[in-house]
């Protein structure tokens, strides 16, 4: 960008073309370019002109306003459901019998194999998808 800016009111000739540029996609950096502007001033023209009313078409751009919460993939959502109810019958007093523990035990080491088979599933599609995404990034 040169260093000899322009400074003062904006033409109409040069509101048009900046509607333009932006609509075409531009950055604020090349329009600042073209219209011997700095980005800044650039800037706060769409944001005057949008408060005028004019409609500035551009693609959505930056990072989303609301960004849609992700979902728990299935295995861990089971997962959790498991360690849930394993919590919910320890929290309980029991009189048990040394049977009745190592059934409880046996139960709880069912539970945690079980747990540990859906999470060695889930690293490895997470871990083929990673390798799927690295490779369209590459090409």
């Amino acid at each position: 960008m040169s260093k000899n800016v322009k400074k003062g009111n904006w033409s109409k000739k040069e509101d048009k073309k900046l509607v333009k540029m932006i609509s075409e996609t531009m950055s604020y950096d090349i329009i600042a370019e073209n219209l011997d502007r700095s980005k800044g001033a650039v800037a706060t023209r769409v944001s005057t002109l949008r408060k005028m009313g004019v409609t500035i078409a551009a693609s959505k751009r930056g990072r989303p306003l609301k960004v849609q919460k992700q979902e728990a993939p299935k295995a861990v959502k089971v997962a959790k459901k498991v360690l849930e109810s394993s919590n919910v019958n320890a929290n309980k007093p029991e009189t048990t019998t040394g049977q009745t523990l190592v059934k409880n035990v046996a139960k709880e080491m069912e539970r945690l194999v079980l747990y540990t088979a859906m999470l060695e599933k889930q690293n490895i599609a997470l871990t083929a998808r990673l390798l799927e995404i690295e490779k369209i990034v590459r090409d």
